[in-house]
Formats: C-alpha cells, structure tokens, sequence
C-alpha cells in the first residue's frame, strides 16, 4: 500500500489483536461489562486490520481493510471517550 509491510511487526499486531479479543470476550461474557467489551474488541477489530496491513496478506483487500481498521479504530475512540466521560 504505501510501504513494504514488515513482518515481525504484523504478526505481533495480529497477536496482540487476539490477545485483546480473548480479553474483550472474557469482560463481555464473564463480567457482562459490554461497553468495555466493545471497546476491547473494537481495539482488536483494529489491531487485526493493520496487522494484516503490515503483513501485505490481502492486497487486493487493503482498502476494505483499511475502511475496517479506520472504523473500528475510530470505534475505539468514541468508546474510550466515553468510559472517560461516564466512568
């Protein structure tokens, strides 16, 4: 997309991004916290995103991986602001 992805960076996104989905179900499920666990797994919607970004796996899917990541990113913020905000 703009430059060579690097590797080692996407995979550890892409793990990160299945460490904060696990969390996210566990908080959602466990702990029936929803706006945390939507939080939680919009960050990993995300994380996944810009991981696959980095490892170039979908080129001919970077502008829908984009669209996804910038939405969910930007899910993240509203959520995050709002957990500020209400507490």
């Amino acid at each position: 997309m703009l430059n060579p992805g690097d590797p080692t960076t996407g995979r550890g996104l892409l793990l990160f991004a299945g460490l904060m989905l696990g969390f996210g179900l566990f908080v959602g499920v466990g702990q029936h916290a929803w706006w945390d666990a939507a939080f939680w797994l919009s960050l990993a919607g995300f994380m996944a995103c810009y991981g696959a970004l980095m490892l170039d796996v979908l080129p001919q899917l970077q502008r829908l991986l984009l669209v996804l990541g910038l939405a969910s990113g930007g899910l993240a913020l509203v959520l995050a602001l709002r957990m500020t905000i209400v507490g």
